[in-house]
């Protein structure tokens, strides 16, 4: 791809669309792209339960804090019947920080899931109802399989990271990362990808759980 119009754009585009582009000058056969390439996986409406949190990020500056984790696992509780299946990723740090969400609320109706296989957390992302997700993997791996689900962007552009296919996808943006002074061009993120980025130090982010939990709500009906 060639960064240097990516940098010299006047409007944001999904890095997926970038990718296609790419292939299709290269003249590689696009039309077989299947953005529910795992849909096969996907239960039945009626055998659909739980509400999957995916609390993994590979960068600290992704990951919704563990308090709001907590605050919408809460409603999840209170306001319906469901299971809250934790996905917090390998580290110490984001199992510690799933494990705090269990602690404070209760164990009674949570499942942790960690150290299983890429092939058996797909399964069981495909049984779910919905799932809320930091900007991942396990993101689009549920968009995939077609599970409804709700993207936190809390460093990460929306309009360049979120999936191609936004069917049942809903994408919530932390709106201070424009106030971030070090924003890399018409990439999506910033150049403290791997450290801090100041407007998160400074501001933290706006995404609320009530907002989140409005969405997932509308979910449980089916």
């Amino acid at each position: 791809m060639d960064f240097e119009i990516i940098e010299h754009r006047t409007k944001h585009q999904n890095l997926t669309g970038d990718i296609l582009e790419f292939f299709k000058a290269k003249g590689v056969d696009i039309s077989v792209y299947n953005s529910k390439w795992l849909k096969v996986i996907h239960r039945k409406i009626k055998d659909r339960k739980g509400i999957g949190f995916g609390m993994a990020a590979s960068q600290i500056n992704k990951r919704w804090p563990t308090v709001k984790w907590i605050e919408l696992a809460r409603k999840v509780i209170a306001d319906s019947d469901e299971k809250i299946i934790l996905l917090p990723g390998q580290s110490e740090k984001e199992i510690e920080e799933a494990r705090l969400v269990i602690k404070d609320v209760g164990k009674k109706r949570f499942k942790l899931i960690t150290n299983e296989s890429v092939e058996n957390i797909a399964l069981q992302i495909g049984e779910l109802k919905c799932f809320v997700s930091n900007d991942t993997g396990f993101l689009h791996m549920a968009t995939a399989i077609g599970v409804p689900t709700i993207g936190l962007y809390i460093s990460t552009n929306a309009e360049i990271w979120s999936p191609y296919d936004k069917t049942n996808f809903f994408a919530l943006q932390n709106s201070f990362i424009t106030k971030c002074p070090d924003q890399k061009p018409h990439c999506g993120n910033c150049f403290h990808y791997y450290d801090v980025c100041p407007a998160i130090a400074k501001y933290g982010d706006d995404i609320d759980p009530d907002e989140v939990y409005k969405i997932i709500s509308r979910q449980l009906v089916y």
